[in-house]
């Protein structure tokens, strides 16, 4: 009978052993997923910084576009060309092909 004590016990090691890789195994994993719920916060916290600012640089990009076609139209073009003291020329001339168009005046 001794003999079978022997083995049961030696089971008994097997079975306690085989819990304790599987509780090692059970916190290996359970630490690697709070490292990688970590690791995606920290992602998700980034991206949304960098959305921020992609949203702000495009509000500027517009309004600096607005800008630009608020200085370059032609009512304000006529405005500042008044302003800077040009007129409309009351006199066009029109020059035909191979007519001699610079000369001196003497």
């Amino acid at each position: 009978m001794k003999r079978n004590y022997f083995k049961i016990k030696n089971n008994q090691k097997r079975i306690r052993l085989g819990a304790r890789s599987l509780l090692f195994l059970l916190g290996l994993f359970l630490f690697m997923q709070v490292l990688f719920s970590v690791q995606q916060g920290t992602f998700g916290a980034e991206f949304s910084d960098l959305e921020a600012q992609s949203n702000e640089l495009l509000d500027e990009n517009r309004k600096l576009g607005d800008d630009l076609v608020r200085s370059t139209s032609l009512l304000s073009l006529n405005e500042k060309v008044e302003a800077l003291g040009y007129s409309k020329s009351s006199e066009t001339l029109y020059i035909k092909i191979g007519e001699s168009f610079a000369q001196v005046l003497r």
